[in-house]
């Protein structure tokens, strides 16, 4: 693994980047093993893509265990990374769409960009446009002191964006309560958020609410609900301090809480274009008890987690490494899952892809596991399918274990890319591991007896053509 410099775009104030002059140097984010450090993805990204992908022809489609290590991320913040997430803020890359170029050279998707958090700096990486490689498009240092970056999501910048390529805009959890919209194409913070009064813990976006960010902060027991480009709070739901974890439905009408004694409430969020002015407070009483209307459905410690597979599935995590699958629509409990040595409580997030076949999770010893969803194991079944990750599946054992060598470190956040090709794991101090899957190599020594066969069934043939004319 070879490391070098890679060149960092160091991101002060946005006035400043707005006029266009360069940010004070810093020391430089190492990726080890990167070969370009052109934050311009133009034409040659995508060439490097198009390059990339065909020589990755062969490979496994969907993740195995013979995934390795094909790159490791150190931050210079030497701190722990608090969330790794990919971008999924729109749609599936089209493979057939031609002429359709927006942001980072990606088609219509940017399922290419992941970004990390940790101490006071955020990191935006693209994993596709520099061949094998990763490369460094933004690091934002956040300067004001004593003050760190808890935790990110994305949002959806069409519409809010007057760049004639779209943009990107990443949400940013600080200590100090306030939540920072950076945009990627500016590679400046555009929008600031002021209203809680302790740190943001999770942040959730929902794709029928573009423009509008759900922040949760534990300590003050609050969920806000905001408008980000109006820099507005329109509602705060007084969740107490017991709730650990959020997740915004799809369809914008409600969010999940999940509770230090593994309880999940419903919670009602009204359409924000009808709220007025001032803001609405939400009390505790307008919440449902989902987990009792959930059959089958058992979490007895924190719920640290949660995710939507689909407009009516829904995943949680506990930290005692529980993990459940249930239908909020049907009221009723699909399947469950106990990572591999759970023994240890473990604040570990949870991810899954887009198109809910796949999620990932941690657990205290180093290692992340990739599992399929039950729903995903039926269709396996129907398609008779004979992979070794359905049968692993259809047992309900992960389909991928995944282990860095010697990092026996708990797994404080991990993601899974959209096309099943890369999976990150957070590792100690400042760690970022991906591992991929690598193209077996022609080995010359195999093909000799092919051809020995291949010599010997034409000297046959020759012989009983001979023999036919004699």
């Amino acid at each position: 693994v070879r490391a070098r410099r890679a060149t960092m775009v160091a991101v002060k104030r946005a006035a400043v980047c707005a006029e266009g002059r360069e940010g004070e140097g810093a020391p430089a984010t190492k990726v080890l093993k990167v070969a370009s450090n052109d934050p311009t993805l133009g034409a040659k990204a995508k060439d490097a893509d198009a390059a990339s992908s065909a020589k990755e022809e062969g490979l496994p489609t969907e993740p195995t265990s013979a995934m390795v290590v094909r790159t490791v991320i150190r931050e210079n913040h030497g701190d722990v990374i608090r969330k790794v997430a990919f971008n999924r803020t729109l749609p599936p890359r089209d493979e057939k769409a031609e002429g359709k170029e927006s942001f980072c050279g990606f088609g219509e998707s940017a399922g290419n960009v992941f970004a990390t958090v940790g101490g006071n700096q955020a990191a935006v990486y693209d994993g596709r446009n520099f061949g094998n490689y990763v490369g460094l498009v933004v690091h934002y240092t956040h300067d004001e002191e004593g003050v760190e970056l808890t935790t990110c999501c994305w949002a959806d910048a069409r519409g809010f964006t007057k760049h004639p390529k779209g943009d990107l805009h990443l949400c940013l959890g600080a200590s100090s309560g306030d939540v920072l919209v950076l945009s990627v194409a500016e590679a400046a913070i555009t929008h600031l958020l002021k209203g809680h009064a302790a740190p943001i813990t999770q942040l959730a976006t929902s794709p029928a609410r573009p423009g509008y960010l759900l922040s949760l902060s534990t300590k003050g027991g609050e969920v806000k609900l905001w408008d980000m480009y109006q820099e507005r709070c329109l509602a705060t739901f007084e969740v107490g301090s017991a709730v650990q974890s959020i997740a915004w439905s799809p369809d914008g009408a409600w969010f999940v809480a999940g509770t230090a004694t593994g309880g999940l409430q419903k919670w009602p969020v009204e359409d924000p274009k009808a709220l007025s002015e001032g803001e609405k407070r939400v009390k505790r009483a307008a919440s449902e008890n989902l987990k009792a209307a959930i059959a089958g459905l058992r979490h007895r410690e924190a719920v640290d987690a949660i995710r939507f597979a689909s407009t009516s599935t829904c995943l949680s995590k506990s930290v005692d490494g529980h993990v459940a699958l249930w239908d909020w629509a049907a009221g009723k409990s699909l399947g469950a899952w106990d990572v591999p040595g759970s023994s240890m409580r473990c604040y570990s997030d949870l991810d899954v892809t887009q198109d809910g076949k796949y999620f990932v999770v941690g657990n205290a010893k180093g290692a992340v596991f990739v599992f399929r969803t039950r729903e995903e194991e039926e269709e396996a079944k129907e398609r008779g399918s004979t992979h070794t990750t359905a049968e692993a599946a259809s047992k309900g054992e992960p389909v991928a274990r995944l282990e860095a060598y010697k990092q026996k470190d708990p797994v404080r956040c991990c993601a899974i890319s959209d096309d099943h090709r890369d999976v990150l794991s957070s590792l100690g101090d400042a760690f970022t591991f991906r591992y991929q899957h690598f193209k077996p190599k022609n080995n010359p020594k195999t093909k000799q007896p092919e051809k020995k066969e291949e010599a010997e069934a034409a000297a046959a043939g020759e012989e009983k053509e001979n023999t036919a004319s004699a």
